[in-house]
């Protein structure tokens, strides 16, 4: 079992990439007097081309999403997608988007549930995670199958959002730091 850290902020309405980094080099410092390791407060956030952020040393692996009310930015040693969205959310072309982008698998269990909405939110938020696993980005979640992945997915608990973590092993012990008084 792994242990993730999860950081909560609340998102500011024009927020751009710039402040998403001085978060994670702000998270880092929490994560890292944590885990009593060496913080660099000079630490350059880097993106891959998915872009997928990452230290010029790779340690720690680095996950972040945005909400449209809140931003979670999580480390671990080890690689790891994440994703979260409000489950009350509504997508208006959530239809279309199934028929485009979801496996036949993926599709059968949307089409199969009681709360079609809940069911879409909570596949997409795991394919999501998955290409930020894999660092595919959104140009990879119509090859992403949840189903087949052969990765673990854990449901993170916290409030009213579906939250998943996309990893080789178990999240399911994680802590969350919500900061949004910061």
């Amino acid at each position: 079992m792994r242990k993730i850290d999860i950081y909560i902020y609340s998102k500011q309405k024009q927020h751009k990439s710039c402040d998403t980094d001085a978060l994670i080099i702000k998270s880092l410092g929490y994560y890292s007097e944590k885990h009593g390791i060496g913080f660099d407060e000079n630490a350059e956030v880097l993106r891959d081309g998915g872009g997928k952020p990452h230290f010029k040393n790779g340690a720690p692996q680095i996950g972040v999403t945005h909400t449209d009310e809140l931003i979670f930015i999580a480390f671990d040693r080890d690689n790891f997608g994440i994703d979260a969205e409000k489950d009350t959310r509504t997508v208006k072309r959530s239809a279309e988007i199934t028929k485009k982008y979801m496996t036949q698998s993926e599709r059968a269990y949307i089409d199969q549930a009681a709360d079609r909405n809940a069911a879409f939110l909570e596949t997409w938020v795991k394919k999501e995670a998955y290409v930020k696993y894999t660092g595919a980005g959104l140009r990879g979640i119509s090859r992403a199958d949840t189903d087949s992945a052969g990765l673990c997915f854990s449901r993170i608990q916290y409030k009213d959002y579906i939250i998943y973590v996309c990893a080789e092993k178990s999240a399911e012990n994680t802590e969350i730091h919500d900061l949004r008084g910061d």
